[in-house]
């Protein structure tokens, strides 16, 4: 893998895609990469409240509308917050915005036309509703996804730990992350306990490192792979 050259980037309005916005951008012009914003928006009448027998007509019909007001208010939230990242960056990468109504599923199948995908690290409440999104790109992208932490992390990827056991797994996540890692002058490498901070100086360097992890370091960015109820390579920043 030679670099990430189609980053999708999904928002639902929450508390941390602004890091998460900042951080796609940022890798798109990093890796010369276009970045895909994906809305998915809400059906109104899922997305009200569940409403009990005996309710009138027009009581139901509110409720519908006010979800979709709210649902609009947080479509234009996400559009000026792309508008305004693009807008005052000196030099932005391709990039669009996309506003559509989407399930999680036919967000999945997004992501696996893209090469990366990068979220907020959510908390809380906003991790809950979510949860579904999260759970449907993990299982059905097939694509590494990059996690943003609260705040977000400038710049990405500038140092890279490794967390490798051995397995068919570690491979996997090692691979997924192998275009930061060839961007690393330094990276860090855990095994059994042991932690390695290795020079890198050769196209094979990760499998030597790998095999000879006896150093000092720090981390910034993790690759691992991540477990639901079957393991997929996850990148969690």
């Amino acid at each position: 893998m030679s670099g990430y050259k189609h980053i999708l980037c999904p928002l639902t309005g929450a508390s941390g895609d602004a890091a998460a916005l900042g951080a796609a951008l940022g890798l798109g012009l990093a890796f010369e990469a276009e970045v895909e914003v994906l809305h998915p928006r809400l059906d109104a009448v899922a997305a009200a409240p569940l409403v009990g027998e005996g309710l009138s007509g027009e009581v139901i019909e509110e409720v519908i509308a006010v979800a979709a007001r709210e649902i609009e208010a947080r479509a234009e939230a996400v559009r000026t917050l792309f508008e305004t990242k693009r807008g005052g960056m000196k030099r932005a990468p391709a990039s669009r915005f996309l506003d559509i109504q989407l399930s999680e599923s036919d967000v999945a199948h997004h992501g696996r036309l893209s090469d990366l995908i990068v979220l907020p690290r959510l908390e809380g409440q906003e991790a809950q509703e979510t949860a579904q999104l999260f759970h449907a790109l993990l299982m059905g992208a097939g694509h590494p996804l990059l996690m943003i932490p609260p705040g977000g992390a400038k710049p990405v990827g500038r140092r890279v730990a490794v967390a490798w056991n051995g397995s068919a797994e570690a491979a996997r996540a090692v691979t997924a992350a192998r275009p930061f890692l060839e961007r690393r002058r330094r990276c860090s490498f855990s095994r059994r306990g042991v932690t390695a901070h290795r020079k890198v100086s050769s196209p094979t360097w990760p499998a030597m490192a790998l095999r000879r992890p006896r150093l000092r370091c720090g981390k910034v960015m993790r690759a691992h792979t991540c477990w639901t109820q079957r393991w997929r390579t996850a990148l969690i920043s």
